[in-house]
């Protein structure tokens, strides 16, 4: 009897451990929500051009956004492959990849290269793209996590009793 309590003591306290996280979470939002409510934020230098702005303008900021992921998609795909090809995980690539579009590599070989295919006016949307990126990245792992493995407490290589 006393054996079979104590898996429902361990799946009770996660159950609350869940709740409690969850709680503390909802509770953070409504506090941040209830005192930064009143904040604002402080408006970018050339908001008057997007504001009064033309379509011409918007459209390039478009045309430059693409023409920056089209470079970084096709750079890291090159470069994952590239690793693979030696035995390397394809992320070593991807990173490899970033560095020589950042201003470390090509920010110093070719600035204006950079200057036009990376503009600083591009740069928060890039940012955006990268957050909703690891946004659904993090989805796709918690949908492919199995949560009794967990449970049981096993891994995912068998062990051999010596």
């Amino acid at each position: 009897m006393q054996n079979e309590e104590a898996p429902r003591r361990r799946g009770a306290g996660r159950y609350i451990a869940y709740l409690v996280m969850l709680t503390l979470g909802v509770g953070g939002f409504l506090v941040i929500r209830r005192f930064g409510g009143d904040l604002s934020a402080p408006r970018p230098a050339d908001a008057e051009l997007l504001i009064a702005g033309s379509a011409k303008l918007r459209l390039d900021a478009l045309m430059h956004l693409l023409l920056a992921l089209a470079v970084i998609i096709v750079t890291a795909r090159v470069l994952a492959a590239l690793c693979v090809k030696i035995n390397q995980p394809p992320v070593i690539g991807e990173v490899i990849a970033g560095l020589m579009l950042g201003p470390s590599l090509l920010g110093r070989i070719a600035p204006s290269v950079s200057a036009y295919v990376l503009p600083t006016a591009v740069t928060p949307f890039l940012g955006v793209l990268a957050q909703v990126g690891v946004v659904l990245y993090m989805f796709l792992v918690g949908v492919e996590l199995d949560p009794s493995r967990m449970r049981d407490g096993s891994s995912s290589t068998p062990t051999r009793n010596m």
